[in-house]
């Protein structure tokens, strides 16, 4: 698949949105359960082990974080098929992020209210995230900017590793990445351990609401 050119913004705004989606993974494993609401790998291979082991307590979070993304997904994918030219997808990644921003900044409000220790609390919460990152993933695939794909690295240590020779941009970027979602990880395992879940909700709504408007930004250009 060719990759269209992007604007020279892009590459940045999906490292940040990179480092995002680490912390929201570092609230699904160390908040609600041990559940991954970006990395479905993780995801996959939880299951594996749950119906595999003895212990299946992590059975229902993997598989409800799993369906919730493959939803999102498929949402985010009928939806930008209507993206025509990069300005649209541009405008189509603005509005997901918005929407994700929404529903991160929903999240914090019940837990804010609710916590997180009632019985429904960490399915529903699993679920409102994994299904906008879903949506969000399948956007950034229409973006259609390599080595940058906000959630998933393994392809992108492969390259990194395996295409040692490339232009020294390429491996830049592929760095990046990867650095991108070890730094929201690590940061969201800070605030969880110093702050609280709920801090850690609000900034990282409040990051992708910044991140929808240099989206916006970038399809005015």
């Amino acid at each position: 698949m060719p990759h269209a050119r992007a604007p020279d913004s892009l590459p940045l705004l999906l490292l940040a949105v990179t480092v995002l989606t680490g912390m929201l993974d570092a609230a699904g494993y160390l908040a609600l359960g041990e559940v991954f609401v970006a990395n479905m790998t993780g995801n996959v291979v939880f299951l594996g082990l749950s119906l595999g082991a003895p212990s299946r307590e992590a059975l229902l979070p993997s598989f409800l974080a799993l369906a919730a993304f493959c939803c999102g997904a498929l949402l985010g994918g009928r939806v930008g098929r209507r993206a025509a030219g990069q300005a649209d997808r541009c405008r189509l990644l603005a509005g997901c992020i918005a929407i994700e921003a929404g529903a991160v900044a929903a999240v914090a409000i019940l837990v804010h209210v609710f916590g997180v220790h009632r019985p429904w609390a960490p399915p529903l919460l699993i679920v409102m995230l994994a299904l906008t990152v879903g949506g969000q993933n399948a956007v950034v695939l229409r973006m259609r900017v390599q080595d940058l794909t906000t959630t998933v690295v393994t392809v992108t240590i492969t390259r990194l590793m395996g295409e040692a020779g490339s232009l020294p941009s390429q491996q830049a970027w592929r760095a990046g990445s990867v650095a991108a979602l070890v730094c929201g990880a690590f940061a969201g395992g800070l605030l969880i351990a110093r702050t609280s879940l709920e801090t850690l909700l609000w900034l990282t709504g409040t990051g992708l609401g910044l991140c929808s408007v240099a989206a916006y930004l970038a399809s005015r250009r």
